[in-house]
């Protein structure tokens, strides 16, 4: 098979993917456009999971430094973690580090926060995966209370150039699923992307 990834057609493809993340039409037509070019593998198995939109197969790191899946998997998601391994994205996760294949696609990661802040990650992966979801291994989380008098919660944390991302919410899992969108957000326009 010869390498894809770097055709025109193909980058154009992966940029509207990347562009509009919860639409499965641009998926459907890159999983065509990528049969075409002799990856039946990888093409198949994005029809596959989009015919199963909760099919979920996550993969984890290890204290040893590899990459393992936790559940029913596919050829193609090896071929695809070892392309990621490879690429160096995922130098510096360290362990508890998870990628989430969901719709054909990476769309969760869990990280930690100091390569969410290095230089250049936002362009260099949310270009090439439609990422929806951004959980940090570790975050700053607390509680306060609101002018109302109820409890309410934060998760933070901090950014590159010294600022910082904060989502609130009612609960623990809401604030940190705030800090998740707000994380989204500031990746999608560090690359570029539009806001979901």
């Amino acid at each position: 098979m010869n390498d894809y990834t770097a055709h025109p057609e193909y980058l154009a493809l992966i940029e509207t993917v990347c562009t509009h993340p919860v639409d499965d039409a641009p998926r459907g037509i890159l999983a065509d456009w990528i049969q075409e070019h002799g990856d039946d593998e990888r093409g198949e198995f994005i029809r596959k999971q989009l015919a199963s939109p909760d099919w979920r197969i996550e993969w984890q790191s290890t204290s040893a430094g590899d990459w393992v899946s936790s559940g029913s998997g596919d050829p193609a998601t090896d071929t695809m973690m070892r392309e990621l391994i490879m690429s160096g994205m995922l130098d510096g996760w360290g362990s508890g580090a998870m990628i989430a294949f969901r719709r054909g696609f990476v769309e969760e990661i869990r990280l930690p926060r100091e390569v969410f802040t290095m230089m250049g990650f936002a362009r260099l992966f949310f270009r090439a995966h439609p990422v929806t979801t951004l959980v940090f291994k570790e975050h700053y989380v607390h509680t306060f209370t609101a002018s109302d008098g109820s409890e309410m919660w934060n998760a933070f944390t901090f950014l590159a150039d010294g600022g910082r991302l904060r989502g609130t919410g009612g609960t623990r899992e809401q604030a940190v699923s705030g800090l998740s969108s707000l994380c989204v957000a500031h990746c999608r326009e560090q690359a570029g992307l539009p806001p979901l």
